[in-house]
């Protein structure tokens, strides 16, 4: 492989494309449009495989099940199934009430958690499109839903300045994150699953444990220097990480240290 060489130009699209993400085998390219489809390539010729055709609006947002079977398209007034062979659409029986602002797809590929203005969560079954829960509770629009490592949790964040933590199995909820002075941007789970780390409008991250759901000690995380504007994002790394002592004065404001 060349680096930097254009291999294939994908065109088809009458508008323009914001997102694009391969199937895990690579074999397969899925598009989202603001010309109101999704678009299935085969990634070997650059070939149009399938159009996606069916929202009423731009389609923000596509995923791959693991398994490449299925695709997940969303819009902001709607969230369409496929069938990533054939191109034929699953219906899905339920819709939000508002606009949708993501989906995230399960580690094991068998659910959706799609998120909405609506102040609702909704989890639905990749293989039927049928409607598990509804993850009521917010205050406010949620901008974000995303699985723990293994699957068992759903953590929401939402412009009601809290975050919430439920069963994805039954929808129930668990815990709620309260803290925050501000709308929360995201929520994420560390990769061991153990904690959460949330990200606020108020201009700070706050780490908590998930078992039992509590703010840790540092209270927040001081950010250096100091944020004064939205945090939008944070990730963990993704192998643990010995903070050292002059770390931990500068990052968490840690007065004694040894």
């Amino acid at each position: 492989m060349q680096s930097g060489r254009e291999i294939a130009v994908l065109k088809g699209h009458g508008g323009g494309v914001n997102q694009a993400v391969f199937s895990r085998d690579g074999s397969r390219i899925a598009t989202a449009s603001d010309d109101m489809t999704a678009r299935l390539w085969d990634v070997e010729s650059g070939r149009e495989i399938a159009v996606l055709k069916g929202h009423e609006g731009g389609v923000n947002q596509v995923v791959f099940s693991p398994d490449g079977s299925r695709v997940v398209t969303a819009s902001s007034d709607a969230v369409w199934l496929w069938d990533a062979q054939s191109g034929r659409e699953i219906p899905v029986m339920e819709q939000h009430l508002n606009v949708i602002n993501q989906i995230a797809l399960s580690p094991d590929g068998s659910r959706i958690v799609t998120v909405s203005d609506d102040k609702t969560a909704r989890l639905w079954d990749v293989q039927s499109g049928h409607e598990i829960a509804v993850l009521k509770g917010h205050g406010g629009a949620v901008n974000q839903a995303v699985f723990s490592p293994d699957g068992s949790r759903i953590v929401t964040a939402s412009y009601d300045n809290t975050a919430r933590l439920w069963d994805a199995q039954s929808g129930r909820e668990i815990a709620v994150l309260k803290g925050h002075g501000g709308a929360v941007n995201q929520a994420v789970f560390s990769p061991d699953g153990s904690r959460i780390v949330t990200v606020s409008e108020d201009g700070t991250a706050r780490l908590w444990n998930v078992a039992p759901v509590e703010l840790l000690d540092h209270d927040r995380i001081a950010l250096s220097p100091p944020i004064s504007q939205t945090l939008l994002d944070i990730v963990f790394t993704r192998y643990p990480t010995q903070l050292t002592c002059d770390d931990r004065r500068r990052i968490l404001k840690e007065d004694k240290c040894q």
